[in-house]
Order: structure tokens, then sequence, then C-alpha cells
């Protein structure tokens, strides 16, 4: 998947490729790069979904019996069906196992689990029914619509992989590299509420009569429609929410509460909150394949980088804190994003024998 050829080999032809300044010089970025970059996330999935109409591969496999008895009763229960709404969360944390061993997107349900291909759409209609990239699966819903309420659906989504939902109600949602997501395929009377662990971008759907709710390992964000992205990966010490419109109230594990206005970020690290204003581009661009980048630390954004492209980075203590800016275009292998940081930090990278990747000075 990835170019792994002799460094040496291919040394003038990664400069030459600099020249061409694929990283491009900091800009303000205005409201209207965020609106024009919504509308084209939107015009790419409309045309990607077309597409995958005609070449749509997927393989159903049916849950074992043995897999069930190993699982138990109570942890079936936790998985996939819904007692109290700390069970979400409880999931979450149940089949963390499962989600960090799974190497292809995956949606599971307590009968079967089905294999997505990487940018996969998913459509759940008012029923529970689903379609993938525009078509129907009738077997991973229960006929029973009410039964639907109940049950939950996990998608599992691998580091170097993406994809999106659209609820039954019309909420939209943006899956990034390194994620899980829990939710029912419809959803409750009287609220509507996922759970997450990596990171989301939502555009939720307003109901004033339900609110919408996500929960996280170290906060729940409640709205009833907006425009926002949520990051709480596991293994980060900080989890954040960024506001793009509307407004939201976080609350964390200690019951504190905060309410967010729009270009609003609020973090929280080691059990501490803080908020600040923020160019949310900067934080959203994920969903456009871009990494917008000012004074960021070098090895964080490494950890992006092999998080979204499913690679492991190693990299020096020296290289860690460098501060790195600029916007990173990540439609291309990561030999060419790798290329753009050699240039950018005076650091230099090579191959290693597992087909990853150590940076260290230059």
């Amino acid at each position: 998947m990835y170019r792994k050829d002799n460094i040496s080999n291919n040394y003038f032809f990664r400069k030459a490729r600099r020249s061409v300044g694929l990283m491009k010089k900091i800009e303000q970025v205005s409201r209207k790069e965020i609106d024009d970059s919504w509308n084209a996330v939107e015009q790419i999935l409309q045309a990607s979904e077309q597409e995958k109409i005609k070449k749509t591969r997927y393989r159903l496999v049916w849950t074992s019996v043995a897999a069930m008895l190993v699982l138990g009763a109570a942890v079936f229960s936790t998985l996939y069906l819904i007692p109290s709404e700390s069970s979400l969360v409880a999931a979450l944390h149940e089949s963390s196992m499962l989600a960090d061993s799974t190497t292809e997107i995956s949606l599971i349900t307590s009968s079967n689990h089905l294999k997505l291909e990487d940018e996969s759409v998913l459509n759940y209609d008012s029923n529970g029914k689903v379609s993938i990239n525009k078509q129907q699966v009738q077997s991973v819903r229960n006929v029973d619509a009410a039964k639907n309420e109940k049950e939950l659906n996990h998608i599992i989504v691998p580091k170097g992989r993406r994809m999106n939902i659209t609820f039954e109600d019309g909420t939209k949602i943006y899956v990034n590299a390194g994620s899980h997501v829990i939710y029912p395929a419809v959803f409750d009377k009287k609220k509507r509420e996922i759970a997450v662990e990596g990171e989301v971008y939502l555009d939720v759907a307003r109901d004033p009569k339900r609110p919408f709710i996500v929960k996280t390992g170290k906060f729940d964000v409640k709205v009833l429609g907006t425009v926002f992205n949520v990051t709480a990966y596991k293994e980060d010490k900080s989890a954040s929410v960024v506001l793009v419109k509307g407004c939201v109230e976080v609350e964390t594990n200690t019951k504190e509460k905060v309410m967010m206005s729009p270009d609003q970020r609020v973090s929280i690290t080691d059990g501490k909150t803080s908020t600040e204003k923020v160019n949310v581009f900067k934080y959203i661009c994920w969903k456009d394949n871009l990494m917008y980048l000012k004074n960021d630390r070098t090895g964080d954004v490494l950890n992006r980088v092999a998080r979204y492209y499913g690679v492991n980075i190693r990299y020096d203590e020296q290289v860690a804190d460098i501060p790195i800016s600029g916007k990173l275009d990540l439609r291309g292998d990561i030999n060419s994003v790798l290329d753009v940081i050699e240039e950018s930090v005076s650091v230099k990278f090579v191959c290693d024998s597992s087909g990853g990747f150590h940076l260290s000075l230059k």
C-alpha cells in the first residue's frame, strides 16, 4: 500500500518534489474557507457514493455460537443492549480489546459482524434499516423498530481508515481513523445518545424534543442541533470539543459544566478544564484530508500522521518538541507527507524493517 523504496535511491527525487512547495505558508483562514471546506466534502461524498454503488464489496460474517458463549450473557448485555445511560461508555471499555485488534472497518451488532471498505457511507432509515453506499443490507437490523431502540451498533474504524454515517434523524457523523462509535439503530423517543472513543465530526439535525448527547470516557456533550468536533482518543492525555456553529453544553466526569459558543475549544487534561477561542478550521480539516499546523509539536503531528495512515512512526526525543507550522495535504502517500515534514523541521526519516519509519535530527 505504501511505497517502501530504498531511501538513498530516491533522495534526489524527493528533493525535487519539495521544490514545488507541498507545505503551504501559514495564512489566516476565514469563515468562507471553512464553509468552502464543508461544501467540498459534501460534493466529494456525493460523487463517492455514486461510484461506490457500482463496486461496493462487503463480507457478512455471522457471529458464531462459540464466540457468544465466551462473551457470556452479562457482557452481551453490556455490549449490545441499553440497560442504563452509563452502559454506552461501559460498552466502549468492554469492547476496547476488540476495537484495538480490528484491522478493517467493522459494523457489529448482536447478531453479526460486517466488514466495510475504507470511506464507506452508512445510512439508517427511521426503522433502523441500514444501507451501505446506498445498497440496502437487510440482515443487520431487527424487523421490529422498537427493538432497534434497545440494540447497540458498533462502528470500529481502525488506524488508516475513515468512514461516514447518517443516522435515522438526519444527523451526519464523520469518523476519523482509530475511532469507535456506539449507537442504537433507532434513537430513543426522548433523546439521541451515542458514545465515542477517538475523533468524530458531527452535523447534528435539530430536534428540540430530543437532545443529542455524545458520551466519552472524559466528558459528555449535549446539543439540540449544531456542528462540532469531538476528540477523545484513549491513548491521548487530552480530550476536547471544538464548536463550529450553534451551542453545546459540555459536562465533565467531575460534573463541571461549560456552555460553548462558536469558535471555542474546551479541553480536558488530567481532570482540568480549559476554554479558548480557536481557528476551528485547524480542528475540522482532517475530514478534508488536510492537517493545519501552527507551532504544533512535531511529536504530536507525527502521532496524528501515524494514526491517519495506520503505520508505525518512531522519532527521537530531540524531534518531539520542535514546532512546526503549515498545511499538510494527506491525500498522497505517507512518504510524501514525511518528505514535507523532513524539509520543514530539518529531520530525516528512514524506513525500518517492519515497514514503519524512524525520524531523527539531520
